[in-house]
């Protein structure tokens, strides 16, 4: 595997906010805590220290959360290691994507593991582990329930009645995919035996990713935490009734908000959800009462109070309060998140001073295209770059097609000649309606030389045939249906079916991906 790099600048890939983020552009300071470099640790632990994090209750309850699995001793110790007062966590999270759904959600998770990696080397009396915020109260069933493998749009849309927490979900119904996969003309059988084995043999979603997890990270001490616990969401009863009761968030993030120019999530009076049975439903308040929407929950100040208290596990967080739960809960250091997960951490800042609780340094993962070598030998022979494929197509074509053909190179350079020419045409005159008619002129024959253009890319395309083919399936590679690659591919269609490929895979993408250096990676994999 061979490694080559896109400046993040001279691409659209990201916002021009986030941009600015990995510039390290003054304005953003403010927004959050420390820059993500190595040396911003030492400074991050001193602050994490002075917040009390209640370590004894999170061993317990992750120790309790592993019971049923088998793991690695890795893992265990770095549970146990929790314990520590030196031992502090990084952290990233995501959906219950099926079958780990788009190949950034495995970046997004290697990237934190080499964040502890370099740390543990850099910070000999400190120990760092990495850990993987499940969101399993989530509801968006819509976003996790597909992958894709192979061209093919895997789907299991057949569970979704009763059910509006994602986690809880039975992975019983995945079997009529399973069978629908055997019936296919496409070979499926390395998909099937995962689901089998990890999602049929279990009881729900989240039980079902944990151990597909497990099994591909384990081997790096990756911890996976279940939020949606009584005994974690005890420790944010003041969160939940001040965001309820006091409607304590929705201002101070809005002013944040409005600072720093842009939304990515929005904030409501009432920033949890409510949960009962498989419902997950927004609160809202009404005169004096609190009620859940399309249910027949209603409760008054008194209620709602005794229930917080009684069973926290009733409260799910939002997308903007979430961060304060985890953060509250965990020995964090740092957070591994794509560009929209690092905007909506950017409004929180001065939430978090509220609430005296550290902010983390905020890591964008790494993005990545995968090519096979034998592709990046066709892009070489096309004498393209890997940058010319974050261009449209025509534009590629016409690239390839100037420096293939030296008749047609000259094209641009008459064109040049053309607008030059009618621009000398007006130094002569002063008249306005003289200048306005050479004016039309000019437009009148760049449209006749732009469709003479297009005549003759449509020639050179028959002639070059083949390799122009060629740039659309490498284009294709690049931005399956278009979307960047990272977004669509699936971790699994990488691998061959036994299990040594897979960890393979998994080892080489981890070294050749860096948390500490934000361009663009292309990743070169033999077959």
């Amino acid at each position: 595997m061979n490694l080559n790099e896109i400046p993040y600048n001279s691409v659209d890939i990201y916002k021009n906010i986030i941009k600015d983020y990995l510039n390290d552009k003054a304005y953003l300071s403010k927004f959050y805590s420390n820059y993500p470099r190595i040396s911003s640790f030492k400074d991050q632990i001193d602050i994490k220290n002075e917040q009390n994090i209640d370590r004894n209750i999170l061993v317990s309850e992750l120790l309790a959360q592993y019971h049923t699995i088998e793991f690695k001793k890795k893992v265990h110790n770095n549970i146990l290691s929790l314990k520590k007062k030196n031992t502090f966590t990084v952290c990233s999270g995501h959906q219950l994507s099926l079958l780990t759904g788009p190949v950034y959600y495995i970046y997004k998770i290697l990237n934190t593991i080499s964040i502890c990696e370099k740390l543990n080397i850099k910070y000999k009396n400190y120990n760092f582990v990495p850990i993987f915020w499940m969101h399993t109260e989530d509801h968006d069933f819509e976003e996790i329930n597909n992958f894709n493998f192979n061209n093919s749009k895997i789907k299991w849309d057949n569970c979704y009645e009763s059910f509006s927490v994602t986690g809880k979900m039975s992975t019983k119904s995945l079997e009529e995919v399973v069978d629908e996969l055997k019936l296919s003309d496409k070979n499926y059988s390395s998909i099937i035996d995962l689901l089998k084995n990890f999602y049929l043999k279990n009881n729900n979603l989240a039980e079902s990713t944990r151990k597909i997890l497990n099994y591909l990270f384990s081997d790096y001490g990756l911890i996976i935490i279940d939020p949606n616990s009584k005994t974690l969401k005890q420790q944010i009863i003041h969160l939940i009734e001040s965001d309820i009761i006091n409607n304590s968030s929705k201002d101070i993030i809005n002013k944040t908000t409005d600072l720093l120019g842009y939304s990515q999530a929005f904030a409501r009076d009432i920033n949890f959800f409510y949960l009962h049975d498989n419902l997950r439903s927004r609160i809202i308040k009404e005169g004096n009462k609190y009620k859940v929407i399309n249910t027949e929950f209603i409760f008054s100040e008194q209620e709602i109070k005794k229930k917080i208290n009684e069973s926290p596990t009733s409260f799910s967080p939002n997308v903007l309060l979430r961060p304060l739960y985890q953060e509250l809960i965990l020995p964090n250091l740092a957070v591994v998140g794509g560009q929209n997960e690092i905007l909506y951490w950017l409004q929180l800042k001065q939430l978090f001073k509220t609430h005296s609780i550290s902010f983390p340094i905020l890591f964008l993962r790494n993005s990545a295209f995968i090519l096979n070598t034998r592709f990046n030998n066709y892009i070489d022979n096309l004498k393209l770059s890997y940058l010319d494929f974050f261009e449209d197509e025509n534009h590629i074509f016409k690239k390839f097609i100037s420096f293939n053909n030296k008749n047609d190179s000259h094209l641009s350079c008459y064109r040049t000649k053309i607008v030059k020419l009618y621009n000398e045409f007006k130094l002569f005159y002063d008249d306005k309606d003289i200048i306005r008619s050479i004016n039309f002129e000019l437009k009148k024959n760049l449209r006749s030389f732009d469709n003479f253009e297009r005549k003759i890319l449509k020639y050179q395309k028959n002639n070059f045939e083949k390799d122009l083919n060629r740039i659309k399936k490498i284009k294709y590679l690049f931005f399956p249906d278009n979307k960047p690659q990272e977004r669509v591919i699936n971790f699994f269609q990488l691998c061959s079916e036994d299990n040594v490929n897979q960890k393979k895979i998994i080892y080489l993408l981890k070294n050749e991906l860096d948390p500490f250096n934000n361009n663009l990676k292309i990743i070169l994999i033999d077959n």
